[in-house]
């Protein structure tokens, strides 16, 4: 979408964004409504309920105002990968998001989103693409481009500087995992580091006066200073507030739970805590709606099923963001398989035809869910939608 239609949809998604965020701020897991099973859900029957949401099998779009939903498109991407399945939907959302790069991560208005371009880059990798050959855009060079001498990593274009902790986190995510410029990286990584609450966590916000850590950002910036190395006490003092943040069930009221609590769980794999990373893995893989379930696989979080279900995957993978991969033990699970077992997955003609036994259960999970389940999805679609153009319109009328 150019900058003229997104500025021309920017009120429209604010408006409907005010009047769709929900009241309650509960943060008990048990509210996503998981169906009791004999066995865990496997990752093929969550990547199998984010496949279908796909329009034509390559995009996130917000239904209610027919607008690509370019960074959950990315986070789908991730999910899939982490899920090790939806080989297919995942060649389809990268040929998507390269058609139109310059125009999703900003350079054909002049402009450069890092946490776009960054989130690019790492799905790339984690489907074993090359970050530096996506289109006609070389999205590492895009990133470096972007890293400040005192190394803030900047966002260019109209609407001034919108970058965040998490924009900065996984640019240098992105960039080391890439090999990227060593001094630049690390020149990036100490600034991150440098951000720090004085609590040892992170805020969302890089430029606020109360620096309030939340778990999203402490726990991405936890996962870019344990690829980097180099800043053990800011390490460590992270992942004590992190750890107080879950045994406090400190979650943030925006976010969908899964999400936090996925990246969380990454982040405690980063630094070695393997126990407690699979302790939560364990707890939400066990969450997930069963195979008997209205949508089987999905984690059905009030506020955003899709990157709920999304943190699910990232935290069952048993990766981090820096390693990542669609290869491994699972890989090419069946797409529709409810079952523990894994057998091949189906080609891509089996995929695409509207008439198959595969599309049509796919169809199944996907479509015909109750009009609760729908519901949650568009709220899901309009919110992650609305909250960039919110971030942007604020920062248009601070420069005014």
């Amino acid at each position: 979408m150019s900058p003229s239609r997104r500025e021309a949809t920017a009120l429209v998604l604010t408006l409907a964004l005010a009047l769709a965020l929900p009241t309650t701020t509960g943060v008990n897991l048990s509210a996503a409504h998981a169906e009791e099973t004999g066995a865990p859900v496997p990752p093929a029957a969550s990547a199998a309920w984010l496949a279908a949401l796909l329009t034509d099998g390559e995009r996130m779009v917000s239904r209610d105002f027919d607008i690509d939903d370019v960074d959950l498109t990315l986070d789908v991407l991730l999910g899939l990968a982490a899920a090790r399945s939806a080989s297919v939907e995942q060649q389809r959302i990268l040929t998507w998001f390269s058609a139109g790069v310059a125009e999703h991560v900003g350079t054909a208005a002049s402009a450069t989103y890092v946490a776009t371009t960054a989130k690019a880059a790492l799905a790339a990798m984690a489907i074993g693409a090359d970050p530096r050959v996506i289109g006609d855009v070389d999205l590492v060079a895009l990133l470096l481009g972007r890293v400040d001498t005192n190394g803030r990593v900047t966002d260019r274009g109209g609407l001034g500087d919108l970058s965040s902790t998490a924009s900065q986190a996984l640019a240098v995510l992105a960039l080391d995992r890439a090999g990227a410029d060593a001094a630049t990286t690390a020149r990036a990584a100490a600034f991150l580091a440098a951000t720090a609450c004085a609590d040892g966590g992170f805020a969302a916000e890089l430029d606020t006066d109360a620096c309030t850590a939340t778990i999203v950002p402490t726990a991405l910036a936890l996962q870019a200073l344990a690829a980097t190395g180099g800043h053990d006490d800011a390490l460590a003092a992270a992942d004590a507030a992190l750890a107080g943040m879950l045994e406090g069930g400190m979650l943030d009221a925006a976010a969908p739970e899964g999400w936090q609590l996925g990246l969380a769980s990454q982040a405690l794999r980063a630094v070695g805590e393997e126990d407690a990373a699979q302790r939560l893995a364990d707890a939400l893989i066990d969450r997930l709606d069963g195979c008997d379930g209205q949508a089987s696989g999905a984690l059905l979080d009030d506020r955003d099923p899709v990157r709920a279900t999304i943190g699910v995957l990232l935290a069952a993978s048993g990766a981090t963001l820096t390693t990542l991969s669609n290869a491994g033990p699972t890989a090419g699970a069946p797409l529709l398989d409810c079952t523990a077992s894994a057998a091949s997955e189906p080609d891509a003609t089996q995929s695409a035809t509207p008439g198959d036994d595969a599309s049509a259960e796919m169809t199944e999970v996907g479509t015909g869910l109750t009009p609760v389940a729908i519901g949650l999805v568009l709220l899901a679609l309009v919110t992650v939608a609305g909250l960039p153009v919110i971030r942007r319109l604020r920062a248009e009328s601070d420069e005014a």
